[in-house]
């Protein structure tokens, strides 16, 4: 179970970096920032489906979420899968860099949730505009002509974002988080979008691999415009991660 939590923590992280920025993609480069200005508010519901490796070992995660316009405030109804097939449903809630875990049985230990801080990971601070017009100016995107998902015509959108860039680009704790994590060096992320004739996202891909640790996701964009309202758990029905790992070592 500690895995699958340490798991859910990194990948809703990215999660949250793959919504505050590819979602910003418009219908061409340049539209970009006109596609950012239709979608700056806008809240949104999603389907995901990601693999990830980590400490040697292989999962999955399936499940839908809902997510404010800024990715500071998430719920997601998930479903993990490790390497020997357990399947473990879960639900988090993410305002900003504190999550908040349940799952069936932990009221068993004498708490609903558990809550987690991770202070490691760049929070996003870029408006949806200036996402745009920095991708706008990327060199790496480019596209791959007019398909169909689900019945809608789409235009497939492919390339790379240098992840140094954007943090620099973003500035403060951003920069200064990503320095820690990766250093001062350019780092490559791979990523798709497919928009519809409304100029909004309607499916993302995107893979992130830093050498120790890998995850790959893609995510469908349900619904627009959908209420959001994500609260931190009371304390009394909390415990934290690290009371958690002792009531649950050995």
């Amino acid at each position: 179970m500690r895995n699958h939590l340490i798991a859910g923590g990194i990948v809703a992280a990215v999660v949250v970096a793959i919504v505050a920025g590819v979602l910003l993609v418009g219908s061409g480069q340049n539209s970009l920032a006109e596609a950012a200005g239709r979608l700056d508010g806008q809240n949104v519901r999603m389907k995901m489906s990601i693999g990830y490796a980590m400490d040697g070992e292989d999962g999955s995660m399936t499940g839908e979420a809902i997510s404010n316009s800024d990715s500071s405030r998430m719920k997601m109804d998930v479903e993990f899968t490790d390497g020997s097939g357990e399947k473990v449903p879960m639900q988090m809630l993410l305002i900003r860099d504190d999550t908040w875990y349940t799952f069936d049985g932990l009221e068993e230990l004498g708490a609903k949730w558990v809550h987690s801080v991770d202070r490691s990971t760049a929070p996003s601070t870029m408006s949806m505009a200036e996402f745009a017009e920095f991708l706008a100016n990327a060199d790496e995107v480019q596209s791959k002509g007019d398909t169909q998902i689900d019945g809608r015509k789409v235009e497939h959108f492919a390339g790379e974002v240098n992840a140094r860039e954007l943090a620099e680009e973003t500035g403060g704790e951003t920069a200064k988080r990503f320095e820690k994590v990766v250093g001062d060096r350019d780092f490559f992320v791979p990523m798709e979008a497919w928009i519809d004739e409304e100029g909004r996202p309607a499916r993302m891909t995107m893979s992130v691999d830093t050498g120790g640790e890998s995850i790959s996701m893609t995510v469908d964009i349900l619904e627009y415009g959908v209420p959001v309202d994500v609260q931190a758990p009371p304390e009394s029905e909390t415990m934290s991660e690290k009371e958690f790992e002792e009531l649950t070592a050995g």
